[in-house]
């Protein structure tokens, strides 16, 4: 190989590695993983939001910026308790405990994999074998758990949550039986804090009696029975994020006492949140809303099942970028204009920008470029007998995945009245 030759292959070579230095790096948007999901933008944020029906993982991962997490965590409702027969009068089952609801938030999290654990709901109570509503189980996210919901009261059995007579149970109490032990608050509210079921009152208004209460929500308590019907089940959540809405958390109904020629038709339904009503057939609550299940009405058997749990899991994927137009300017008649918009910025690392520059006032100019960091212009000639006049341009910006900044204004002052300079610092001078 000739000198020559050999010293043109190395030219080509070095400047083939200075092209490929030179080369712009692709930035890679943080992206998130696991159970079902859908995106929405509120607030220049875009968001991921992550639905698990079922255990499972979240994953993150991208060479972004740490991300923003957001979770509430769902556990199974109490199933409801039974009805029985005692004397020829029909005594209703307590509405089962919603799933205790823990919600949180997890900040700059830059990666990996998260553990999703859901709870199944608790199975209603029957006569001849458990009575009592079984206790839902646990739901957990990155080894944050919410207890499962107590089970409703059956036929002298307390309704799950009574720390007497089930200091093991879960996030919300189940509502005492007719003719049972009244359920109450899950264990101290440093562990879950969970609302208490409704107890099962007499028509004088003694607790160990003969109408059911309704199992406890994640935002209110049961209702008691009383003499005039069985207690509704407690409140529960109703959660938005972009344009969907999640009912969570509420308790099941208590079931209606009656007589062999009236089987309780009528009983109070369970909490907004998924509970199932108590009634003659006690309803389960609706699935993957932790809901608690029905208690059982007079003359049916089985309470309701208490509702699976739910894990919701919200990823703040990517913020908006920030404009900077740069500061007001004062210049002459003629003089080239400099705009600034180096000082805009994204906070997510990576992130590129584009540039969008507008005219919103004065007289109209022509920029070199719309779409530049630092177009320029040239100042115009104001009419005779005209001081200054004032030029206001808006900038916004938009990173490579199509979120756009607020505007961000500049004015530029255009001045007719000669400047001189003091100490380095011009001025202008007022001929008056």
């Amino acid at each position: 190989m000739s000198a020559h030759l050999h010293i043109l292959m190395q030219r080509i070579f070095w400047a083939l590695v200075l092209c490929v230095s030179l080369a712009p790096i692709a930035s890679s948007q943080t992206t998130s993983s696991g159970g079902t999901t859908y995106d929405y933008t509120s607030g220049g944020v875009t968001y991921r939001v992550h639905v698990f029906n079922s255990g499972g993982t979240l994953s993150v991962s991208g060479g972004g910026s740490p991300v923003d997490i957001d979770y509430w965590i769902v556990a199974g409702g109490g199933g409801g308790g039974n009805s029985n027969v005692y004397s020829g009068t029909h005594y209703g089952g307590g509405g089962g405990g919603a799933g205790g609801l823990k919600q949180g938030s997890i900040a700059a999290y830059s990666g990996g994999s998260l553990p999703v654990v859901v709870g199944a709901g608790g199975t209603g109570g029957t006569r001849l074998t458990t009575r009592r509503g079984a206790n839902g189980e646990n739901s957990s996210f990155n080894g944050v758990t919410a207890l499962g919901g107590g089970g409703g009261g059956g036929y002298f059995f307390a309704g799950g949550g009574n720390t007497t007579f089930d200091p093991t149970s879960g996030g919300n109490g189940g509502g005492g039986g007719g003719q049972s032990f009244a359920g109450t608050r899950n264990g101290a509210p440093s562990s879950d804090g969970g609302f208490a079921g409704g107890n099962g009152l007499g028509s004088n208004g003694v607790i160990e009696q003969q109408y059911a209460g309704g199992g406890g929500g994640v935002t209110g308590a049961g209702q008691n029975g009383t003499s005039a019907g069985s207690g509704g089940g407690g409140s529960g959540l109703s959660l938005s994020l972009g344009s969907t809405t999640f009912q969570v958390g509420g308790g099941g109904g208590g079931g209606k006492r009656g007589t062999t020629g009236n089987r309780g038709l009528a009983s109070h339904g369970g909490g907004a949140g998924g509970g199932g009503a108590g009634s003659p057939v006690a309803a389960s609550a609706t699935p993957n809303t932790g809901g608690g299940g029905g208690g059982a009405g007079a003359g049916t058997d089985a309470g309701g099942n208490g509702g699976s749990g739910i894990v919701i899991v919200r990823v703040a994927l990517n913020k908006s970028p920030t404009a900077n137009a740069g500061p007001d300017q004062t210049v002459q008649p003629s003089q080239p204009v400099t705009l600034n918009g180096t000082s805009s910025s994204d906070p997510d690392l990576g992130n590129t920008l584009t540039y969008s520059w507008v005219q919103t006032g004065g007289t109209s100019v022509t920029l070199s470029s719309a779409t530049a960091s630092q177009p320029t212009f040239t100042a115009p000639v104001l009419p005779s007998g005209t001081a200054s006049a004032t030029l206001t341009f808006s900038l916004t910006v938009t990173d490579q995945f199509g979120l756009v900044s607020t505007a961000d204004t500049v004015n530029v002052t255009v001045d007719t009245r000669p400047t001189v300079a003091l100490s380095g610092h011009p001025f202008a001078v007022n001929p008056a």
